[in-house]
């Protein structure tokens, strides 16, 4: 009875040994069991861009510039100065009779030798006039200028809003003398005197001793084509004049406030002259009441174009700056 063998376990695919002839046992291999194919994906390759190689560029080599060699150039001549000729200090020789004057007296010499005081003249301030216009004047009421022969401004009573006119001014220093004021005026058609005041820098010399003429549209035409201007002349003292600025001041008299027609008067030109140049050859005036002489001279001087009487329209005034 055959011997049995020993029994192993064979894994599978492990070789199993076989008998051969002689009994050895042979290791025959295990079929092998072929596993099912996976099918596999395949990418289609991603071609990258190819760009070109860059081309090498040769740098352009500098140019060498010359520079220019400096010039030599020569300075320009010098210009000889031309002599001036000096001419010659001339002596002057003092008049041994006459000394320059000094705080407003002078002196000179007697034939002895001797010194004689000599009172000196003292300078106006202005030796030329100071003139103005109608347009100068502040505070009266300004026309249309259609009437009465020459630009105007009117006075009415001293009640209402145009009572006053003033002519501002500057010196350059004060006066050595009296000055003379001429004013151009014209009275309206009531043929009633207009009285009216004179002041100068505040200083009142009281009512004018006379009136300008009147006009009437009878004898000077209905917008007083032809009307009688006049002038007044007035000699005002020098103590109330001062360098620098100054007012000269018409101030209405007539009672009432009316500010349109009857009563009033008209104010032209004006003019401020140093005694002496002037046509004025009166009396000096003081400031005090009424009954000073102010007044030198009245004439009529006429008209230049017609304007509008002032009762007919209210027009702006030339209100005080």
């Amino acid at each position: 009875m055959p011997t049995p063998r020993s029994l192993r376990a064979v894994a599978v695919g492990e070789p199993t040994a076989t008998a051969g002839p002689t009994g050895a046992t042979d290791a025959v291999p295990a079929a092998e069991e072929t596993p099912p194919p996976i099918s596999t994906a395949t990418m289609a390759p991603h071609q990258e861009p190819t760009l070109p190689p860059p081309t090498a560029t040769a740098a352009p080599s500098p140019t060498a510039i010359s520079e220019p060699e400096p010039t030599a150039t020569a300075p320009p001549p010098t210009p000889l100065p031309v002599p001036t000729q000096t001419p010659e200090a001339e002596e002057v020789v003092p008049d041994p009779g006459v000394i320059a004057p000094a705080d407003g007296e002078g002196s000179s010499t007697n034939p002895d030798g001797g010194i004689v005081p000599v009172q000196v003249d003292e300078p106006a301030a202005n030796d030329q006039t100071i003139s103005f216009t109608s347009r100068d004047w502040r505070g009266a009421l300004a026309g249309d200028q259609s009437w009465y022969g020459r630009p105007w401004v009117a006075l009415y009573g001293r009640d209402g809003g145009y009572a006053r006119a003033t002519l501002r001014f500057d010196l350059e220093t004060a006066p050595g003398g009296r000055m003379v004021l001429t004013i151009a005026g014209l009275g309206d058609e009531t043929g009633a005197p207009f009285p009216f005041a004179l002041e100068v820098n505040g200083v009142s010399f009281g009512e004018v001793g006379a009136t300008f003429l009147n006009w009437n549209p009878a004898e000077h035409g209905a917008r007083g084509e032809q009307a009688p201007w006049s002038q007044i002349e007035l000699n005002i003292p020098r103590d109330v004049f001062q360098a620098g600025r100054n007012e000269i001041t018409i101030v209405s008299l007539k009672p009432g406030a009316n500010e349109s027609g009857t009563p009033y008067i008209l104010l032209s030109d004006a003019t401020l002259t140093p005694s002496g140049s002037g046509s004025a050859a009166g009396p000096e005036i003081d400031a005090g009441g009424a009954s000073q002489p102010i007044i030198t001279n009245v004439r009529n001087t006429g008209s230049e174009k017609s304007k509008r009487p002032p009762g007919k329209e209210k027009e702006k005034g030339n209100k005080d700056d």
